[in-house]
């Protein structure tokens, strides 16, 4: 099953295989694109602050993910600054992860078609634009984990050096993680036959690995230290971390499946033919009744008192049918010859139909997916471990390398799990898809070539992937994944409304990604006739977009001032320094969570009391309204026609 020496053609089948899964991965993620979600701005809110000509730490806060913003804003400067660029970096990105599964996959079983089926499980998870890094740098860590394992000559320890180093410029806890899972793949070398079994060499070629990263990443280190201070630079990254941990994780909780067995399956009851017979209006209820008894009446819907009903009956012969339909009481009758042609075969088949069985939403039930996929994540990592480890000691592994490899992925991905998975399962489940998939098909792969207990076995993994796959498309909801792609338009149309949507600026596409953006857009033509490029935005809530729809920077190095974040006296302090070096012409207050923002930022808001006042407000459906501030101590060169507000250019 290990294919990481072999000298067949499989290796160009796998190629060719990943370079179709890199095609559909970023042709797919373009074609279902609808726009970015606030968050995905957070981080390109700070790309911009790059193109306007300011660095991370240096002149704004920086939580530890220097290129993510600085990839962005590269992409921004090369293609200009439009979605369509943004979005070609995503996709990019997404469709290298789906690549790299493919292979390592491919690596690790010699299976394409599992190889391919875990990237296409990758790809229809649909994690948010902003997560592609998450999938991106774990596929790649994963295929230089493996890669190291099989042979860790110098050249591989370097490349995964280089892999941990990017990592951690992402987002710190990325190259963490990948650097602890690499060093472990080369460290369990020996336990390995000849000359990967020595202690000293494996040791030798860890500390090589851990030395080449710290190297690459030492230029960004002293640059922090330079501007900030490591100390200081560490202990407000920390203290963003548990912030961030506090406002997103929740309380840890193991949740469970809801399956209750009415909602799994049920028995409809035997169908029986019905007929409409109205009653005359001066038909007594007592009179009714009676003649329903008569007639073996049996009504479909007991409470009604309508004059016109629906009635199961017995069987009626002709004579009693047409006694009913010519009694003086009944105004009209449809469909009782239905009575006459029901036969007791007929009731014994409706009796014994399969049809009776419906099966209930239970399997379906909302969040249902997210359960089975958290247990699945939470799970896979030890159960791989454990089959790894007993094949080895079986002599069942076909390479040495194959525990090896398992065991440091599977550390990867509990670090990943305790790193990532957070209390809003819909939101950061899909980010840690990666080694799932890759550990999954693996598991797979051993499970039906086994050679005991075969049909089982094969039974088992067929359930296993049947029900992933489709908590998967439920939790990707890949039924909106289509709808957003089009394609029943036609590929030409579908690509010709992006092209229109996407290359202009990002105001112009109309995605408007919250209402607080939309409330601001003519806020946001006003800054276009009557401030420069060069005029910074105060924003007290966590609505990035709004710097990107407005082309203007953030003013204070902060994109948003949130409870628990940067409020110590040395962060407003500093803030505050950066305020007052900036052109900054309006501040932006969300008025409900106005006092939110006195409370935790005293300093700020007594500079802005004492400067700024209130210019206008703008009326916003998903909260109170935004307060726009003007600054009273710079003079105006004229009024805006259309506003009557002051123009500062």
């Amino acid at each position: 099953m290990w294919t990481g020496t072999s000298k067949s053609s499989k290796p160009s089948a796998a190629a060719i295989a990943a370079a179709g899964v890199f095609l559909a991965a970023a042709g797919w993620r373009v074609l279902t694109f609808s726009g970015f979600q606030n968050d995905h701005y957070v981080h390109l809110a700070r790309a911009q602050q790059v193109v306007l000509g300011e660095l991370p730490v240096r002149d704004f806060v920086d939580p530890g993910m220097p290129l993510m913003y600085l990839a962005s804003a590269a992409a921004w400067v090369v293609a200009s600054g439009s979605p369509g660029t943004e979005l070609l970096l995503v996709a990019l990105g997404f469709a290298i992860g789906a690549a790299g599964t493919t292979l390592v996959v491919h690596r690790l079983t010699g299976s394409v078609l599992l190889a391919v089926g875990a990237a296409i499980l990758e790809i229809l998870m649909a994690p948010r634009t902003y997560s592609y890094p998450k999938v991106l740098l774990y596929a790649l860590g994963a295929c230089a984990i493996v890669a190291l394992v099989e042979s860790p000559s110098r050249g591989r320890v370097y490349v995964a050096a280089a892999v941990a180093a990017v990592a951690f410029l992402f987002r710190h806890d990325h190259g963490v993680y990948i650097g602890i899972a690499a060093a472990l793949a080369v460290l369990l070398g020996a336990f390995g036959r000849g000359v990967s079994g020595n202690w000293r060499a494996s040791a030798t070629r860890a500390a090589l690995f851990a030395g080449v990263a710290t190297l690459l990443v030492v230029p960004w280190l002293g640059f922090v230290a330079y501007h900030q201070g490591l100390g200081n630079y560490v202990a407000s990254g920390l203290a963003f971390s548990r912030a961030e941990a506090e406002r997103n994780r929740g309380p840890l909780r193991l949740p469970a499946l809801r399956l209750p067995l009415s909602e799994l399956v049920s028995v409809a009851p035997p169908f029986r033919p019905r007929a409409r017979i109205e009653w005359t209006s001066d038909t007594a209820d007592v009179t009714r009744a009676e003649l329903e008894t008569r007639y073996g009446l049996e009504p479909v819907a007991p409470d009604d008192t309508s004059a016109a009903r629906d009635y199961h009956a017995r069987r009626l012969s002709p004579d009693e049918v047409r006694a009913l339909a010519e009694d003086p009481r009944v105004e009209d009758a449809q469909g009782l010859d239905r009575f006459t042609e029901w036969s007791d075969r007929d009731a014994l088949m409706a009796r014994l139909s399969p049809a009776r069985l419906r099966i209930g939403p239970g399997s379906t039930l909302p969040d249902n997916e997210y359960v089975w996929l958290l247990y699945v994540f939470h799970l896979l990592p030890f159960v791989c471990v454990a089959t790894a480890w007993r094949r080895a000691r079986s002599g069942a592994a076909a390479s040495p390398h194959e525990w090896r490899s398992i065991a440091a992925l599977a550390v990867l991905a509990v670090l990943v799990n305790i790193g990532l998975l957070r209390g809003n399962l819909s939101v950061w489940l899909p980010d840690g898809i990666a080694l799932p998939a890759i550990l999954g098909a693996w598991l797979v792969a051993v499970a039906w070539r086994s050679r005991r207990w075969r049909p089982g076995l094969r039974a088992v993994a067929t359930a296993f992937v049947v029900l992933t796959a489709a908590a998967v498309c439920r939790a990707g909801d890949l039924d909106s994944q289509i709808d957003r792609s089009n394609l029943q338009s036609g590929l030409g149309s579908r690509v010709a409304t992006l092209q229109s949507q996407l290359w202009g600026s990002h105001r112009a596409a109309s995605m408007t990604p919250s209402g607080v953006s939309n409330a601001l857009l003519p806020f946001f033509e006003y800054l276009a006739r009557c401030t420069s490029r060069d005029d910074r935005l105060l924003m007290s809530q966590l609505y990035p977009d709004v710097f990107v729809l407005a082309e203007r920077g953030f003013a204070a190095g902060h994109v948003a001032f949130l409870e628990g974040f940067y409020i110590s006296e040395a962060d407003q302090q500093l803030a505050l320094a950066r305020m007052q070096g900036e052109s900054v012409p309006f501040v932006l207050l969300v008025r409900s969570r106005e006092e939110v923002f006195r409370d935790n930022f005293d300093l700020l808001q007594r500079h802005i009391d004492g400067r700024y006042r209130l210019m206008a407000d703008f009326a916003v459906e998903e909260t109170d309204a935004v307060n726009a501030y003007v600054d009273t101590t710079r003079m105006p060169l004229g009024t805006d026609p259309s506003t009557g507000w002051p123009c500062f250019r």
